[in-house]
């Protein structure tokens, strides 16, 4: 039982060391992480419009062994992720940054049909045991919100978002993919 237990955890810390060594400071396929300590850098990502009309932008935090998809709100030193309700920390957050923002296209998805993506590079934005995190994104409430989809391999629950504290689940929503072939697209970051 102990050389089970022990070669699990084994497993989840190397899946961990590959995600983190993936998400640092190189360009990789075109985007990458930075660190982020309130301050939103001018190549930084936004994934949606909050009521007032700012961005949204995408970020990830590492808190408790995982690495969740996070939203950033400018002047807000901040991340924002879904747990059961809403949380927020100040620490080992990366907000997600490219010179090419025109490739990342929103495509419409279910949450059982996350699987029939493959012609798409879906952004990785997280890991969780046993599942990979993803963005998501659906329009909500007088803001397009931008949450985190996780896709495990006996579950596909959908877009989780946060709003006024609270987690909020979607079937149908937006999935953030990345396409190096685009040269010349503006990025909505309205909701279809």
């Amino acid at each position: 039982m102990e050389k089970s237990c022990f070669k699990m955890f084994y497993i989840m810390i190397i899946n961990i060391l590959l995600i983190l060594k993936k998400t640092d400071s190189l360009n990789i396929e075109g985007y990458y992480w930075r660190e982020y300590a309130g301050k939103v850098p001018s190549d930084a990502l936004a994934g949606g419009i909050d009521y007032n009309g700012n961005p949204i932008f995408m970020g990830q935090i590492f808190q408790n062994g995982k690495i969740t998809p996070a939203k950033i709100y400018p002047d807000d030193n901040k991340a924002y992720y879904g747990y059961g309700k809403e949380h927020s920390g100040t620490e080992n957050i990366k907000i997600l940054c490219s010179q090419h923002p025109e490739r990342f296209v929103w495509i419409k998805t279910k949450h059982d049909e996350i699987h029939l993506l493959t012609k798409h590079h879906i952004v990785l934005s997280g890991y969780h045991p046993g599942k990979t995190m993803y963005f998501g994104r659906v329009m909500y409430g007088r803001e397009t919100s931008v949450g985190k989809v996780g896709a495990g391999i006996n579950e596909n629950r959908g877009l989780y978002i946060t709003q006024n504290g609270e987690e909020i689940n979607f079937h149908l929503f937006e999935i953030l993919t990345y396409n190096e072939t685009i040269t010349t697209q503006h990025i909505d970051v309205r909701a279809n």
